[in-house]
């Protein structure tokens, strides 16, 4: 048999990066590679290019073609819209990783700061559709060939590193692990922005930088960020994660994707019975380890001694003294044991980071979400734009498995915010476009953004359905811009600060002048009545109130009615409830500006349609911007000579949002859903007749019973066109249903990613 001859060391190190298991070796064979191909990794302007010509290899020429499918879209000008930035990142998370890609295909020199030195997270993250879609066209599958594979919809957080690091590299991304970022170095003499590092003599402390983005995980928040907490009802959530040995017995166990209570009561009565744990939730994910989650409820904690004594505050509660370590253990094995139903044989805890089992209990309902997105200081002459991504940007709802999905969103946007600054846009435009798009970000989920996977770019208007970049004006973001006071630019910052918010305030003077009690003077104490928002609608639309009929003590009554027809008119949701307004004893006077603006934009663009005929010659356009001030149109286009009932004069006013509308619950804001003026629980959403969890926009409301309906039960109580085969396709699958009358057929639009990808298609099912 004829020798092969000697492999080529490039390739067969090229294997060994690919193939790098840890964050350590990951580092050490692209070192070696560089070094055998002679290429120096920081020349990054020339890096991967220099690397695609040098390393001839069948293997990696694949991954080449999906990087070059990135690099090649429109967005990055040909890797040069950002070659003269200079940017930090801070975090190894994979926010951090994926939005140092994004710069690297910009152009920008990047450097990228970690303290850790390993990558040794094991829990397990959900991704949604579009995740997926993006990592796989990052060659995912080329480093990780199970990432994905089949039904699977997730990863761990390592393995997710991992991938990201491999491609951060290869673009020319500069990592640095071991080295604790402390702080900015304010520009002096010759130097511009640098950050102060332990060790300080690192090299990278010597790096000038123009651009600094967070990606320090929640605790981590940088000088000049405020962050609001976010507070739920209680609840516990445990991690465990658990040796995966791969054996054909672990193999055929089946993973939970996420069994709630109100959907199989059966299954928790006799997980409490049998073990006396009583939890809300499971979920089983299979991946490096045998990953569960759960929330459990405190009385069971307490009862197993898991918890030694009960307090109020839920900090002092989980606090690590007052847990029973060795009793959180057990706990977690118990209904890891029991769910699975002892198919996992041998159950041993995994290690995490500090060596000991991998198991913890936290108090998930406390969360953060930073007020403003971005930032800008300027010393010396000297701009500096700050960016926050991941979870020191919004802390996720696990749950809803929000945290990877939104947290790419948030990179591609930092990305987009510093491709403007990179393109010399105006630092206050920058900033006030970055803030305008972080409003949606929180309201992110699968169903209300685009399903064109493949368009997705770092430009906003290719993710979000309805976006407007100028929704926050420059004069409202004068805040965020942080110059010297002795700096001649200081003086105007606050006069222009200050006429911005005189003209707002100016403007709804105006507009409100003459209603009895009404006196707006301030952007706190003038509103807390609800006179004012009332006197403002009456002013536009007097045929939606009766201001004669409102009483200035009956201040929550009056804010129900105001900010339920600003949500029913003009989509803009509630800044707060109703009874907070009334009785709260600070008012957030930002949040009342943000809100007030969204008012006044879309009162002002209704008057520049009316005085154009717009709305008459593009209702289309109209039903983009104000959503809800057409009916929908998909029961006049099945049945054509149904009635619509008419409008009621006002609509239903609001019901207490401390209430669910349903079950009479309180209701936190982390669990709350907000339509035809009330507010749910996430699951009480659900239609009246079938039971099934209903999306906005895929709903009805039936005024006489107060009831809410599935959007195609309701057209099967209208007309009997609607077979129930359609129904179940409609409600399982998410097919539209569109007809022609002149053939009588009906016809479906598939828009499930599991039927179809891309555009949606149409097929005809029938009379």
């Amino acid at each position: 048999m004829a020798s092969q001859g000697p492999v080529n060391p490039s390739h067969a190190m090229f294997d060994l990066f690919v193939q790098a298991q840890t964050c350590k070796d990951v580092k050490h064979h692209f070192t070696q590679l560089c070094r055998q191909l002679e290429i120096d990794p920081k020349d990054f302007g020339s890096f991967y290019a220099k690397l695609k010509e040098r390393l001839n290899y069948w293997k990696a020429k694949a991954l080449w073609t999906k990087l070059d499918k990135r690099a090649s879209h429109e967005d990055y000008q040909q890797g040069k819209a950002c070659t003269k930035n200079k940017c930090l990142v801070l975090g190894a998370g994979p926010c951090g990783l994926r939005v140092a890609i994004e710069l690297s295909l910009l152009g920008a020199q990047v450097v990228l700061l970690e303290k850790r030195e390993t990558f040794s997270r094991n829990n397990v993250l959900h991704l949604w559709p579009y995740t997926i879609y993006d990592l796989r066209e990052l060659g995912a599958k080329k480093f990780y060939g199970k990432f994905c594979s089949g039904s699977l919809d997730h990863i761990s957080i390592r393995q997710l590193q991992l991938v990201l690091l491999k491609v951060a590299l290869l673009l020319g991304v500069e990592v640095h692990t071991g080295v604790e970022f402390q702080g900015l170095i304010e520009p002096s003499g010759e130097n511009g922005w640098m950050a102060k590092l332990q060790p300080r003599s690192h090299p990278a402390a010597a790096f000038q930088f123009d651009v600094f983005i967070s990606a320090g995980g929640g605790r981590f928040v940088p000088d000049g960020f405020k962050h609001k907490e976010l507070r739920g009802r209680l609840a516990i959530g445990i991690t465990a994660n658990f040796i995966n040995r791969h054996t054909a017995a672990e193999t055929q166990v089946e993973e939970i994707s996420g069994v709630a209570r109100i959907y199989n009561q059966k299954f928790f009565q006799e997980l409490l019975n049998e073990t006396g744990i009583d939890l809300e939730n499971i979920v089983y994910y299979k991946d490096d380890t045998h990953y569960f989650v759960m929330t459990a409820k405190k009385k069971s904690l307490l009862k197993k001694g898991v918890i030694k004594q009960d307090y109020n505050d839920a900090e002092q509660l989980l606090a690590p003294a007052n847990v029973d370590y060795e009793a959180l253990c057990n706990y977690a094995y118990d209904a890891a044991d029991f769910s699975t139903g002892g198919g996992l044989p041998d159950l041993q805890f995994a290690q995490n980071h500090a060596g000991r089992r991998d198991v913890a209990m936290f108090d998930f309902t406390c969360m953060h979400r930073a007020e403003n997105a971005s930032l800008v200081k300027e010393r010396r002459g000297k701009k500096l734009l700050i960016g926050l991504v991941g979870d020191c940007l919004v802390e996720p709802f696990w749950p809803l498995g929000t945290g990877i999905a939104r947290g790419f969103f948030a990179a591609f946007d930092a990305a987009w915010m510093v491709r403007s600054w990179g393109n010399g846009v105006p630092h206050l435009k920058v900033l006030a476009e970055r803030e305008s798009v972080y409003q949606l970000l929180s309201q992110t989920t699968p169903e209300n953004t685009s399903k064109k996977y493949a368009a997705y770019s770092i430009d906003p208007r290719t993710r979000y359905q309805r976006v407007n970049l100028s929704a926050i004006q420059t004069h409202q973001v004068q805040h965020l811009y942080d110059v010297e006071k002795t700096h001649p630019s200081f003086k105007k910052q606050k006069e222009n600060s200050a006429g911005g918010s005189e003209e707002l305030l100016k403007w709804y003077q105006k507009h409100t002048a003459g209603y009895k009690n009404v006196n707006v003077k301030d952007f706190t104490q003038s509103w807390r009545s609800g006179l004012a928002l009332c006197a403002l609608i009456h002013h536009f639309r007097p045929d939606l109130i009766d201001m004669s009929s409102l009483d200035e003590s009956n201040c929550v009554h009056n804010n129900q009615l105001a900010f339920s027809i600003l949500e029913k008119e003009l989509g803009i949701p509630p800044v707060m409830s109703p009874n907070s307004l009334a009785n709260t004893d600070q008012i957030d006077k930002l949040s009342m500006v943000l809100y007030l603006t969204q008012i006044q934009s879309a009162f002002c663009m209704i008057l520049s349609f009316k005085n154009h005929h717009a709305l008459l010659l593009n209702p289309i356009l109209l039903s983009d911007l104000f959503p809800q001030t057409l009916a929908s149109p998909v029961s006049s286009e099945l049945d054509p000579v149904a009635e619509v009932a008419p409008e009621p004069d006002t609509p239903a006013l609001m019901a207490n949002s401390e209430e669910c509308y349903f079950c009479g619950e309180r209701v936190y804001l982390l669990e709350r859903i907000s339509a035809e003026g009330k507010f749910f629980h996430r699951t009480c959403f659900t239609c009246a007749r079938c039971n099934i969890t209903l999306r906005l926009g895929g709903y009805t409301f039936d005024q006489d019973t107060g009831d809410l309906l599935n959007l195609y039960m309701s057209i099967l109580g209208l007309r009997s066109l609607v077979s129930k085969f359609q129904l179940f396709l409609f409600c399982f699958f998410n097919i539209f249903f569109v007809s022609d009358f002149s053939t009588g057929k009906f016809y479906c639009e598939l828009h499930s990613e599991e039927l179809a990808n891309g555009p949606a298609t149409s097929c005809e099912v029938g009379h």
